[in-house]
């Protein structure tokens, strides 16, 4: 889930082992490695939309988004299901089925 919104829904292993949103991805990738020391923590970078911009015709993601299309600016993604998992963003609609 982010801001209000559900963005991906699958199997716990599915969602750790192969994360298909963006969101998912970059939130997986800020997990602290036991093993390694880090100095810093990883953060997914931008804000949090307010509440206020959640009516916006967009990807409510698209301002953190390292893998942004011109459509996430204009549009509100649909959700797709994509092999295992169900998942709300443009980089899936023309290769799994809208529901």
């Amino acid at each position: 889930m982010y801001a209000g919104q559900i963005v991906e829904f699958g199997g716990i292993k599915e969602i750790l082992h192969n994360p298909k949103h963006p969101y998912t991805q970059k939130l997986l990738s800020t997990i602290p490695k036991l093993k390694e020391e880090q100095k810093r923590l990883e953060t997914i970078e931008g804000i949090v939309p307010s509440i206020q911009a959640f009516h916006v015709n967009k990807c409510r993601f698209a301002n953190r988004c390292n893998k942004k299309l011109d459509i996430c600016n204009n549009q509100s993604p649909k959700m797709h299901v994509c092999e295992d998992v169900i998942v709300r963003c443009h980089l899936y609609q023309n290769e799994y089925k809208e529901i």
